[in-house]
């Protein structure tokens, strides 16, 4: 199977993350849950690398 593009990895974080927030009733924008928080960590790692890509 090809590997994913960055875009598509960093879409699907921030899917995984969004699906788990609108499920869970202790994340907030300012905190996460253990479960949320790697969702989180993991999709803004993500978005800093897709738009790092731009500030060229």
């Amino acid at each position: 199977m090809p590997r994913s593009s960055l875009y598509d990895r960093y879409q699907k974080a921030g899917s995984d993350y969004q699906a788990h927030r609108a499920e869970c009733g202790q994340c907030t924008d300012a905190a996460h849950c253990p479960a949320g928080h790697p969702l989180y960590e993991t999709w803004a790692r993500l978005q800093d690398l897709y738009l790092k890509h731009f500030r060229r």
